[in-house]
């Protein structure tokens, strides 16, 4: 083994070393970024929710609750980009509780924030 392949093997053995224990960051990164603007959104309708509740306007109750099923529809969207993008995800119940842990702390749901 020459140096310059010790070298790339040594730096792929450390990167994939890395990136193994950062990777429940990397992804729970990842899903608030793809969170952000519907986080945004429901904070915004759950307050015209409650307003609307409020003033007994069904109409606007309704209406309110439309755009939350968008929202939510959003957000399935962003996690069923994350399981294409880390398959891992899938099969790894430790990686998903390790993810979920961390999305939690970085990006909690106003829904649940909320209640």
């Amino acid at each position: 083994m020459n140096p310059s392949t010790a070298f790339v093997s040594c730096s792929l053995l450390v990167a994939s070393t890395v990136s193994f224990a950062e990777e429940p960051h990397i992804i729970a990164k990842d899903i608030c970024e793809c969170l952000r603007a519907p986080y945004q959104q429901a904070e915004s309708v759950m307050s015209m929710l409650s307003d609307a509740e409020q003033s007994g306007d069904l109409t606007r109750v309704v209406q309110s609750q439309d755009e939350m099923m968008a929202i939510i529809n959003t957000a399935k969207f962003c996690m069923e980009n994350v399981k294409h993008n880390y398959p891992a995800l899938e099969h790894d119940d430790e990686l998903q509780k390790a993810v979920l842990q961390e999305t939690e702390l970085l990006c909690p749901s106003p829904i649940i924030q909320r209640k």
